[in-house]
């Protein structure tokens, strides 16, 4: 009776120093918020997926690097520089998308999304919009104009132009990107006009029927 005694109150012993350290890891990770480490994901982007490794120490995002991506670089650019340090400095993923390049900003988010989750977090707890500092005020800003285009891509461009052309004196065109052109600032091949004062002044002799043959010609061939 005293052996079986004895053996219970071992047993008893061994149970107790196994839930001391078991509460011991876990205190241990108390106020972490990452397993902290090198993480990888990737997400699609505009062009295909857009791959992002991120470094968390235990309390916080260390840096976002985008790593692999094939997105179009004069349009991707901006997002690709702004949206990972714009992560790192707020500790948030709920930062603005990059204008003109919304699909390259959500796949990058999306992708440093899952490495919070392989992290061990939550992504929703990392969805807090970050503070914004009052805009300085500038004040109101007025322009009379006779035309105002509002969009500078193609169209808003030759709207521009033919507007000066049929006697405008004023044309304003207004345009939330970076640059002007719209999708033409990053096309080529095929230009989509002909006999314009241009080409006249160049002695290049076009031909509508003729130029419109082979922009179909170019549309329907297997790419």
């Amino acid at each position: 009776m005293k052996r079986i005694m004895a053996l219970l109150l071992v047993l008893a012993m061994v149970l107790s120093l196994c839930a001391c350290a078991k509460d011991s890891g876990e205190s241990a990770g108390d106020g972490s918020l990452f397993a902290a480490g090198t993480y990888t994901a990737s997400a699609d982007g505009n062009n295909g997926p857009v791959t992002v490794q991120v470094v968390f120490t235990e309390t916080e995002i260390q840096s976002v690097e985008v790593t692999e991506e094939a997105e179009t670089p004069n349009i991707a650019a901006p997002a690709l520089a702004s949206i990972p340090a714009a992560v790192v400095e707020n500790q948030s993923i709920a930062v603005d998308a990059v204008a003109g390049a919304t699909r390259t900003s959500e796949a990058i988010l999306n992708a440093v999304a899952d490495c919070i989750r392989q992290a061990g977090a939550d992504p929703e707890d990392f969805k807090t919009v970050a503070d914004k500092e009052a805009a300085e005020e500038t004040g109101d800003r007025t322009a009379n104009v006779d035309v105002l285009v509002i969009g500078g891509g193609g169209t808003g461009l030759s709207a521009a132009m033919s507007a000066l052309d049929n006697g405008a004196e004023n044309v304003m065109v207004v345009e939330k990107m970076p640059r002007f052109g719209g999708s033409t600032a990053v096309s080529g091949a095929v230009v989509a006009a002909e006999n314009t004062y241009y080409t006249d002044s160049v002695g290049l002799a076009c031909d509508a029927d003729a130029w419109l043959a082979e922009w179909k010609a170019s549309s329907d061939a297997d790419i």
